[in-house]
């Protein structure tokens, strides 16, 4: 933190500090006017509120105003004999009553608050007594023709309910006035509040402003006095310079002759070189081994043409060719291994042998070497030098298929047959038919020498006549 503060005064951090402050500012009028909304927002909440309040204690008015006229309906209704009139009478004081229901309805359905839930379900209790006394009242007089029970009844029944009725009502319209009351005193509140705070960030973005205007001025006074020190200061580096300039220009003159010098005989050397260059391209153009160049992916740069003879191809048709296409399939996978391998642990020189396939489809076996190009530690290419071996692979086979045809004849010979060591007489061979023959196992034989198998007496002559053998196989008489 103290670091922060540190390089926040610090001349060289004056547009940082700028930054802060303008946006300290913008903060302040964005809350100004985070604050005006906020009041209207209130305003707008508390005008909805009073008109809420206030068409409910309309509707309770209005329906306080229709219980006063059925009442004074009723009245009427003892006062006058025409039935007529009564009838009339009592078909208003019925619509009265539904529009007394529907307006109890509409009020239950706009309830904000359990108090003004409950003075509803007063009304509501105290109404149904009221209207089954009246209506009690108005049976007596209308259908019993007993005018006197019916007054008793209005008086000492219907009367007191209606006023317990209409107290109910009072008690509505009082809690929905004291309810508007309550709303405009928190809107005064709130009004002073957002008053207070306005003025508080008003207040606030005014000193902020003086104090940036009295920082940018200080700062811009303070640096503009350093930039005239800085001016001076430039011109005599700028003088330095020139002069240093002049001389740097005189030595680079001499230099430069050197250096045209030097130029001269490095392009006399390259001449040399390229004629070089051009020799050993013929020389391996025209060499009978075949001679190429791969890079680190895989893809022929250059072939000569023997390489390319070999495959039957023309050094062109070689050229970006991926060297595992001319390998045969059984021996490819083995072969991008093992160079893959080379390239990882950096094997400068390698020896390989395959069958490679030319373009006729016809197989030759190549041995070649191949020799890693390494520049700043990095495989850059791979040269290698190959020879045509089918001649060679055509005689191993040929040997292998002797050996074969021998060993048939040796392992299948029903006579005994060995093969031992001249200097040693140690047994390097037996047949089956040996082995059944002597009795010994295969193993045991290995361990011997032809001397443990003769009669003692036989020993001597057995010497001589190993001893007389330049190789090959021998007679040494009957086992």
């Amino acid at each position: 933190m103290n670091r922060l503060f540190r390089a926040l005064i610090s001349d060289s951090n004056l547009g940082a500090r700028l930054v802060l402050a303008f946006g300290v500012l913008i903060a302040i009028v964005v809350c100004l006017g985070l604050v005006g909304l906020r009041h209207l927002r209130a305003d707008a909440e508390l005008e909805a509120a009073i008109d809420g309040r206030q068409f409910k204690a309309q509707l309770s008015r209005n329906a306080l105003d229709l219980s006063n006229l059925n009442n004074r309906i009723t009245m009427q209704v003892f006062l006058i004999e025409d039935e007529n009139e009564i009838d009339s009478l009592l078909e208003q004081r019925a619509r009265n009553t539904e529009k007394v229901s529907s307006l109890i309805e509409t009020l239950k359905t706009n309830v904000q608050t359990p108090v003004e839930d409950q003075l509803l379900d007063a009304i509501d209790k105290k109404r149904g007594p009221y209207t089954e006394s009246y209506k009690k009242a108005l049976n007596l007089l209308v259908v019993d023709k007993k005018p006197v029970g019916a007054r008793a009844v209005m008086t000492q029944e219907a009367l007191p309910k209606l006023l317990s009725y209409h107290a109910a009502w009072n008690a509505y319209s009082r809690y929905q006035n004291d309810q508007v009351d309550q709303a405009q005193s928190i809107a005064s509140s709130n009004y002073v509040q957002t008053r207070i705070e306005a003025f508080m960030l008003i207040s606030l973005a005014f000193v902020l402003s003086v104090a940036i205007a009295f920082h940018v001025t200080r700062n811009l006074t303070k640096h503009m006095s350093r930039r005239k020190v800085a001016e001076a200061g430039l011109r005599q580096a700028r003088d330095e310079l020139e002069m240093r300039v002049q001389e740097r220009t005189s030595q680079l003159a001499t230099a430069n002759e050197e250096l045209r010098k030097e130029i001269n005989a490095r392009k006399l050397i390259e001449d040399e070189l390229g004629g070089s260059e051009e020799r050993c391209r013929q020389i391996i153009e025209c060499a009978s081994d075949t001679i190429y160049r791969i890079s680190p992916t895989g893809y022929f740069t250059f072939v000569n043409p023997s390489a390319a003879a070999l495959v039957k191809r023309l050094s062109e048709e070689c050229i970006g060719l991926h060297f595992s296409e001319l390998i045969r399939g059984d021996y490819r996978e083995a072969a991008v291994q093992f160079y893959r391998q080379q390239i990882k642990e950096k094997v400068l020189t390698t020896h390989f042998e395959f069958p490679a396939v030319a373009k006729d489809d016809s197989e030759v076996w190549i041995g070649q070497t191949v020799q890693l190009v390494i520049e700043n530690n990095e495989v850059v290419e791979l040269q290698g030098i190959a020879r045509d071996i089918t001649s060679r692979k055509e005689i191993e086979q040929q040997l292998i298929k002797s050996e074969r045809h021998y060993r048939l004849l040796f392992e299948s010979n029903p006579l005994p047959v060995w093969v031992y060591d001249v200097e040693t007489l140690v047994f390097l061979a037996v047949n089956n038919a040996a082995i059944h023959h002597y009795g010994y196992s295969r193993e045991e034989f290995l361990a011997m020498t032809i001397s443990d198998i003769r009669p003692a007496e036989d020993i001597a002559d057995l010497l001589t006549t190993v001893a007389g053998l330049s190789g090959g196989a021998d007679n040494t008489g009957k086992w």
